[in-house]
C-alpha cells in the first residue's frame, strides 16, 4: 500500500518537509479532539505516528496526553537510539508536562511496511465515539504493532 490507498480510504494526506502527514480527527466537544497521525516516508514506509489526545478519568476530569512512536525510519529514533540494528520502535508519552522514552520491541513489520492499510483501519475505529477512545485507539496500535509489554505503555498513560 502506499499514499494513494491512504487518500483512496478517506484520509486526508498532505506534504510536509520530505513526509507525508495523514491525519485522522475526531472532535468530542468543543474544545476537545483526538488526532492521529500517520507519518510516512517517500517509500511508502512508516516513520513516525503521533496520537494526542484526552484520556477521562471521570466526569469533567480528564488529561491531555501526547502518544509517540518512532520507527527506524525517523531521524528522531536515529538521534536517539543508537548501533540497534531494527525491530524495535521509540515511544514517546507525554502527560501533563512530563515526557517518559521507552525503546520497545514489535513482531509486525507489515505495519510499518504498510502504514496505509493500518491508518484505513484506525479512521474506521476512531470513527466510534466514546470517553476511551484515545487509550482504544493507542492499545489498537500497541497490538497491531504487536508489542509485547503493553503494561509499560498502560502505566505510563496512568499518569
Amino acid at each position: 500500500m502506499n499514499i494513494e490507498d491512504c487518500i483512496e480510504g478517506g484520509i486526508k494526506c498532505s506534504r510536509y518537509s520530505g513526509v507525508f502527514d495523514c491525519l485522522i480527527v475526531h472532535f468530542w466537544f468543543h474544545e476537545l479532539e483526538l488526532t492521529v497521525e500517520f507519518i510516512i516516508n517517500n517509500d511508502g514506509l512508516l516513520n513516525s505516528l503521533i496520537v494526542d489526545g484526552p484520556i477521562f478519568r471521570g466526569p469533567g476530569n480528564y488529561v491531555q496526553v501526547r502518544f509517540e512512536v518512532y520507527t527506524k525510519y525517523s531521524s528522531i529514533y536515529n538521534n536517539v537510539v543508537r548501533n540497534k540494528e531494527g525491530g524495535d520502535i521509540l515511544v514517546r508519552i507525554i502527560c501533563r508536562g512530563v515526557r517518559r522514552e521507552l525503546l520497545m520491541s514489535y513482531g509486525n513489520e507489515d505495519f510499518i511496511d504498510n502504514p496505509c492499510k493500518y491508518a484505513v483501519e484506525m479512521r474506521s475505529k476512531a470513527s466510534s465515539p466514546s470517553d476511551d477512545l484515545t487509550l482504544r485507539v493507542i492499545n489498537d496500535i500497541m497490538r497491531s504493532l504487536k508489542v509485547v509489554s503493553t503494561e509499560q505503555v498502560s502505566d505510563l498513560l496512568s499518569c
